[in-house]
């Protein structure tokens, strides 16, 4: 798979002088633990829970945009009183190549039981 994507990126550099900028957002299910233990997940918990809330944030851009957006779902999930967010996912929304593509995420807001 690396292979196919340093093959992809070679072949779209060397086409038209673009440059092409490869940002990981759906590597599998990887935890972001907070310093305070509040997990926030794109799988899920070994642990009970009863899901109280779908949380959707965005508007984000550029290289940090995850990192924002997984701030932003953690303060939105608090806000409801949850343990922690399950099953997020991440989606571009707008047309990158004239700049204004912006990143969203969906996560379910969860309370341990």
């Amino acid at each position: 798979m690396r292979l196919l994507l340093l093959l992809t990126f070679g072949f779209l550099v060397g086409c038209g002088g673009r440059t092409v900028e490869v940002v990981r957002v759906d590597a599998g299910p990887e935890t972001v633990p907070a310093d305070d233990g509040f997990r926030v997940t794109t799988g899920d918990l070994d642990r009970a829970y009863e899901e109280i809330a779908i949380l959707r944030v965005g508007g984000r851009s550029g290289r940090s945009a995850a990192e924002h957006l997984i701030h932003d779902l953690r303060d939105a999930a608090r806000r409801v009183e949850a343990d922690a967010v399950v099953r997020v996912d991440f989606e571009p929304y707008g047309n990158g190549e004239s700049g204004s593509l912006e990143w969203y995420a969906t996560g379910t807001a969860v309370r341990f039981r």
